[in-house]
């Protein structure tokens, strides 16, 4: 049974994949807490005691009032944590599944879909930070694959096929960053 180490498993989204994901894999997480606190060598130290198949990537200051009121928290839990699981991932070869958010479009006037050339300005420290760790989490990354993706419609995680939002209209960028173009069931037990 493939181990799967979730991030953010008491948050929203997080805790959703524990529910949807429970009796296919060993799922784990990290210590209620830990991650608010956690220095890299922490995360790293952690990752490589519980030797994951995949890590989801799910944690995140995602509040954007909060996000612009405190620009350091939130750009270590929103660009630094993110970048510390690529370099684990790579580490212990484990495949890394970081969750990005629609807050990366936030500047631009249109409405999408968009473009994956489409070059993005996001309007709030919130998107500018998960845009940064996008460009980060790829560059940690060479070679291992190039798709990425943001969270366009939440409510999607009710779907029984359906863990990711591929199918719902985004674009190339941050979810599989091992290779993995869309997070459906059937596609997730293929890793």
């Amino acid at each position: 049974m493939k181990k799967v180490l979730v991030s953010g498993a008491g948050g929203f989204v997080g805790a959703r994949i524990m529910t949807q994901l429970a009796d296919r894999y060993e799922l784990c997480s990290f210590p209620k807490g830990m991650l608010a606190a956690a220095n890299e060598t922490a995360v790293q130290e952690h990752i490589c005691r519980t030797q994951p198949d995949v890590i989801l990537h799910t944690a995140a200051i995602s509040d954007t009032g909060y996000s612009e009121k405190h620009p350091e928290e939130s750009y270590r839990a929103n660009v630094l944590l993110p970048l510390w699981m690529a370099q684990a991932a790579k580490r212990v070869e484990a495949k890394l599944i970081c969750f990005s958010s629609d807050q990366v479009y936030t500047g631009l006037n249109e409405n999408g879909p968009f473009a994956e050339e489409q070059p993005l300005c996001p309007a709030n420290v919130y998107g500018r930070h998960k845009w940064e760790a996008e460009q980060r989490v790829l560059s940690a990354l060479p070679g291992v694959g190039e798709w990425t993706a943001q969270m366009l419609m939440i409510f999607a995680m009710g779907r029984p096929d359906v863990i990711s939002y591929k199918d719902l209209g985004i674009r190339r960028g941050m979810m599989a960053a091992y290779g993995l173009e869309s997070l459906s069931k059937k596609q997730f037990d293929a890793i």
